[in-house]
């Protein structure tokens, strides 16, 4: 008997503090669920003001384990959707997701877009311009990871 459920996960990460301009460097962050790793890397452990840089979302999901890639396909909207904020300082773009697989359901007997096995999303995000002081300035970062995984 196959066995079909669903869970929704409603994640927040929190990155190291991104450092302007400061000799601080930055870690990934990391969550862990029964089916379900996510970690996050920045391109750079320091940001400068004024500039551009990428945070990588990676993602390793248990076998036989999906989330649902598209608004379209997912029932109830329930894709993946990464929601950073930050208080001050930073300004992201739209989250950049590979190239969905194509997942037939045999129990709704319909084609879904899903994200499987492990894969990488990036989010873009700029630096305003500002003044730093000598010991630099550091900045939470907090993503929101919303969707459902199913088996």
């Amino acid at each position: 008997m196959r066995k079909n459920v669903v869970v929704i996960l409603w994640l927040v990460l929190m990155t190291a503090p991104f450092a302007a301009g400061s000799n601080e460097t930055a870690s990934a962050s990391k969550i862990s669920t029964e089916v379900v790793t996510i970690s996050l890397e920045q391109q750079y452990p320091r940001v400068r003001p004024d500039s551009n840089s990428v945070l990588a979302v990676h993602v390793e999901l248990k076998k036989d384990w999906h989330f649902y890639a598209s608004s379209k396909t997912a029932p109830g909207g329930m894709n993946l959707k990464l929601k950073p904020a930050a208080k001050k300082h930073i300004n992201f773009g739209t989250a950049v997701f590979p190239e969905p697989k194509t997942y037939f359901d045999k129990i709704t007997n319909t084609t879904l877009d899903v994200f499987s096995d492990k894969f990488t999303a990036y989010l873009p995000f700029s630096i305003e311009a500002f003044d730093v002081q000598d010991n630099g300035v550091t900045v939470d970062v907090n993503i929101a990871i919303e969707g459902a995984v199913c088996s």
